[in-house]
């Protein structure tokens, strides 16, 4: 029988994003028995922390781009996905266009660029391919 994962036990989304501590609780997490992000999910952050200005082709690459027909806000491609850093990633996007409101700051981003760079997400990103992506 399969065994079952913890239960997150963490805060809740939109209260990590309204007062910008994701970054730092996927990170201070990131061990738990019930991280934030999962490793096919940390492989599409790292890419987009990598450059945040690729926002649009990741949403392209992942089939996550909001449909102007059925979409009522940014991220609705990604949160059809079950896809939170696709959400982070349109919110970005449209927030650079002054049509939204960032999901995560510059700093916030610098901090995961860090956190990437220092090889410390990398055994939960073996073998893990990207939200949305077709392979």
């Amino acid at each position: 029988m399969a065994q079952q994962s913890a239960p997150y036990t963490g805060p809740d989304v939109k209260t990590m994003i309204a007062t910008h501590t994701l970054a730092t609780n996927i990170i201070t997490r990131h061990n738990d028995p019930c991280p934030v992000l999962d490793g096919s999910e940390l492989v599409l952050l790292r890419r987009f922390v990598n450059n945040p200005s690729s926002s649009q082709q990741i949403l392209k690459d992942c089939n996550m781009v909001d449909s102007p027909e059925t979409s009522k806000r940014a991220g609705d491609g990604a949160q059809a996905k079950g896809s939170l850093v696709g959400f982070i990633v349109a919110n970005h996007s449209l927030a650079g266009d002054g049509a939204g409101h960032a999901a995560m700051t510059d700093a916030e981003i610098g901090e995961l660029k860090r956190w990437f760079d220092s090889g410390a997400a990398d055994e939960r990103m073996r073998g893990a391919v990207a939200t949305g992506m077709s392979v």
